[in-house]
């Protein structure tokens, strides 16, 4: 397994984490391979009745790679969508259920990550943010499939169009976040839920994941296929090459360009 994600089995519960502090815990595709392997390992697991998901460092997931963006061809930016969609159908359709502890930040995909999983346990100092506007991009990983469900497709608009950020008592508020802990808790309040799961009657608690995930994933496949044609068609805008060119240079975008 990828020095990216750190994986162990304590007790029933499976614990991965993204382990790429330095890079804001980022989502490359060798970072998401590492990550599905590691969800496939503990579905596969028969000692495994639960998943904690988390990040080292200062914070959750600070999202995609922008660093690495302009530099990446074509065929590679196929590559990475497919990729992507392919581990969100894997993520959602495992049996185990997946609590997440997200502290610090959590990000553009970071966000699809974390709506993904079953639980959400957030540190109370937390900040969400969808940050796709400032690049010229629009969020993926099924992030506008997640949010609708989350927060209603108003919300999700207003949220992904503007960019702003929110807390965790936010999603609390929307029944999106079920626990908020003080800082640094998160991860044990998640351990201690995902111990709960798996201590309770595992067969029944994964045919309610199956049968919910069946009910929304024929929206779920519609979804990732128009965000990754829509996403490769962005990546060669004009708006994108400014987006990233205004993070580099550290100063607000000016739109507009094609």
């Amino acid at each position: 397994m990828s020095d990216a994600v750190l994986y162990d089995v304590d007790n029933g519960v499976a614990s991965i984490s993204l382990n790429r502090p330095e890079a804001a815990n980022s989502l490359s595709p060798d970072v998401v391979s590492a990550l599905r392997d590691a969800l496939e390992t503990a579905e596969l697991d028969g000692s495994v009745g639960a998943i904690v998901l988390s990040g080292e460092g200062r914070g959750f997931c600070g999202g995609g790679n922008t660093k690495a963006m302009p530099g990446v061809r074509p065929e590679d930016k196929v590559r990475s969508i497919t990729t992507m969609a392919r581990f969100v159908e894997v993520f959602v359709t495992i049996q185990t259920p997946v609590v997440v502890a997200v502290h610090g930040y959590c990000v553009g995909a970071g966000i699809s990550l974390a709506f993904a999983s079953d639980v959400i346990v957030a540190d109370e100092d937390t900040r969400f943010r969808m940050a796709f506007r400032d690049i010229g991009l629009l969020p993926d990983m099924g992030a506008h499939h997640f949010l609708a469900q989350a927060v209603g497709v108003w919300r999700a608009k207003q949220m992904i169009w503007s960019g702003a950020s929110f807390t965790a008592a936010d999603a609390q508020g929307w029944g999106v976040v079920a626990q908020v802990t003080a800082p640094g808790e998160a991860r044990k309040v998640a351990t201690e839920i995902a111990t709960d799961l798996a201590a309770g009657p595992r067969h029944a608690i994964a045919y309610t994941k199956t049968v919910l995930a069946q009910a929304h994933l024929d929206q779920l496949r519609a979804v990732l296929n128009t965000e990754g044609y829509a996403s490769s068609v962005l990546r060669s805008t004009l708006d994108h090459a400014e987006g990233l060119a205004a993070q580099r240079e550290k100063r607000p975008p000016v739109f507009g360009q094609g």
